[in-house]
């Protein structure tokens, strides 16, 4: 069995998401170059978990073709989670790996987030309310911070207050894509003015 890839029995991801500034840097020691299929793999998968969740919370199933059309339908928060993640090691240029394989090391941080898109697709089968999904994101995405502030650590090099000011960029960032994403989608605005109307 591949150490590099599975450790006592756990993924990468697992590892990763418990112990980050250690695993990043064994990953590191392992291998500093990459390939831009490898980092393009981490956006391909977020693309068909989010087709398969949303098929789940829209029928309580796995339909093969509204994964296939919601995966597409989709595939823009991957993309802009490769954005934000390139700009991300674009400011860093003394890193110590390639770009492609920041960027593949920067998606495997994905899975506080992964475990909140199936758990989500669960509790929207079980209510229609969008309140508790909407208040349970806070636990990944303060998962996920710790886990960027390990990576901009371990992959990017980068001393502690740089380190801290790209990972308060970073969950900048992903908390203003996540509210525009709700304005367009629900009208987020409207629905927390009438909260103070009634």
């Amino acid at each position: 069995m591949n150490r590099d890839r599975w450790m006592w029995g756990r993924s990468r991801t697992v590892d990763v998401m418990l112990r980050p500034r250690r695993q990043y840097a064994q990953q590191m020691a392992a291998r500093a170059a990459g390939s831009w299929p490898q980092a393009l793999a981490g956006p391909a998968l977020l693309a068909v978990l989010l087709g398969i969740t949303t098929s789940i919370a829209a029928t309580g199933r796995v339909v093969a073709s509204l994964v296939v059309s919601q995966t597409l339908c989709w595939t823009f928060v991957p993309l802009l989670q490769l954005g934000a993640g390139a700009a991300l090691v674009a400011s860093a240029p003394r890193r110590p790996v390639s770009f492609a394989r920041a960027l593949e090391l920067f998606f495997a941080a994905h899975g506080p987030w992964s475990i909140w898109l199936v758990a989500a697709a669960g509790m929207q089968m079980v209510t229609p309310q969008q309140n508790p999904v909407i208040a349970s994101a806070v636990a990944p995405l303060l998962w996920t911070t710790w886990l960027v502030y390990a990576y901009t650590r371990e992959v990017l090099g980068l001393a502690p207050r740089q380190a801290q000011l790209r990972t308060i960029a970073q969950l900048a960032v992903t908390v203003l894509l996540i509210l525009v994403y709700m304005e367009f989608a629900s009208r987020l605005s409207v629905r927390f003015i009438g909260l103070f109307q009634r």
